[in-house]
């Protein structure tokens, strides 16, 4: 098993512990010294008792909450303690042994799950903010798909502190595919009551765990059929990327997408274009994974010929898509290959993508309908590799593989 490499060089790890130990810097950089440390976990453990020095002379404050989760986190755990001795001690008169109890709790994982109930108790917002979030980060660690702890994370995100929403942001990010059996109905559960930017994350949370769960796709279809306002669009992108993932168990959603493409919709009132651009391109990349309605591939087919910079390789992807009208795009698709090279914009959501590759790939999905594209596809698949960019290797590869598909 390879060796696990360090965050830091171990040389620098001491320096942290004795500058936030010494007292001579200011909340900022103290904050900052905390973090790091915390960051590092066991890496840094033998700069524990410089967390608790600084910890000690901070009575109240950010740098308080940060030494705090960082002594956590670097404590090494102290033997025959039981989960309930541990849990005794959440309410030690000694803070650091406060912290290093938290700690300890959080290291041992499923095996403390007698301390989930006196967890979620130190969530309350009654209780001290350092609490609250050593809290939830070791119900992360311990219990993290059950409903309770779920709808506690979800909770966190709304919450005052950016402490505390950070807690929850960070707890619901360590959610993986392995977890989706449980925590996907709490999710789904917990997302009607909670505003924009908590959407955002329950959204990204459910499409990372479960992008093509039933109730999940059904969920993010019912989403993007009520987007119907300006306000939806602070969380759209979420929402295509959550469909993107979800593929053809969304084509329900196919006739709302295809609204998306008249530049019309409510849902640009009062946007920049560029955004709006942004908006339709990113919708023509989800319509390529869930399919085009028959009845509305002529709007694909127009799309691709406003030959638009923030459109036109999403346009060209999902005219390789189109089961009915696929051949009409093949005139266009051929001129993109035989014209000029284009420089088009990075677009957030279609990374190392290229007009002509994509043409040379929708060409090839199009299948035999391109046969008018043969003689160009065959020029690009003999040009000699030696001399060629990385992507020209990759053109002639793809048009290769297209004039298999075209051929049959």
């Amino acid at each position: 098993m390879a060796a696990k490499t360090p965050l830091l060089a171990p040389r620098i790890i001491p320096v942290l512990g004795h500058e936030l130990a010494s007292g001579k810097h200011g909340n900022i950089v103290d904050v900052a010294l905390a973090e790091s440390l915390g960051n590092l976990g066991e890496e840094a453990a033998a700069q524990a008792e410089d967390v608790a020095a600084a910890l000690e002379r901070s009575p109240f404050g950010d740098v308080q909450i940060t030494t705090f989760i960082a002594l956590a986190r670097v404590s090494k755990p102290e033997s025959g303690l039981s989960v309930a001795d541990l849990i005794s001690r959440l309410d030690a008169d000694d803070v650091s042994a406060r912290a290093r109890a938290f700690g300890q709790l959080r290291a041992m994982g499923s095996r403390a799950k007698d301390a989930v109930d006196p967890l979620l108790a130190k969530t309350d917002a009654k209780n001290k903010l350092y609490e609250r979030v050593a809290a939830i980060d070791c119900l992360g660690a311990i219990d993290p798909a059950s409903e309770k702890s779920i709808a506690n994370f979800v909770k966190a995100l709304s919450d005052q502190s950016r402490y505390v929403k950070s807690a929850g942001g960070l707890a619901l990010a360590k959610l993986r595919p392995n977890h989706a059996k449980d925590a996907v109905t709490p999710l789904i559960g917990n997302f009607g009551s909670v505003g924009d930017e908590v959407a955002r994350t329950v959204i990204e949370t459910l499409h990372r765990i479960a992008p093509r769960d039933e109730k999940v796709v059904a969920k993010m279809v019912s989403l993007m059929q009520s987007a119907t306002n300006k306000s939806d669009i602070l969380y759209i992108y979420e929402i295509l990327e959550a469909l993107r993932g979800a593929g053809p168990a969304a084509t329900g959603v196919g006739a709302r997408l295809i609204a998306i493409l008249d530049r019309k919709d409510a849902l640009y009132e009062g946007r920049h274009p560029v955004e709006a651009e942004e908006i339709i391109g990113h919708t023509l990349v989800v319509l390529a994974e869930v399919g085009v309605p028959a009845a509305s591939e002529g709007a694909v087919l127009a799309e691709l010929e406003r030959d638009e910079k923030f459109t036109l390789i999403p346009a060209v992807r999902a005219s390789g898509t189109l089961k009915t009208k696929g051949g009409a795009a093949v005139k266009k698709l051929v001129s993109i290959l035989e014209g000029k090279r284009r420089l088009v914009p990075t677009l957030p959501f279609l990374h190392d993508a290229y007009p002509e590759l994509e043409a040379i790939r929708a060409l090839g999905r199009i299948g035999t309908a391109a046969k008018d594209a043969i003689p160009t596809l065959e020029k690009i698949s003999r040009r000699d590799t030696k001399s060629l960019s990385q992507i020209e290797v990759l053109e002639v590869q793809a048009a290769r593989r297209a004039l298999q598909q075209i051929r049959g």
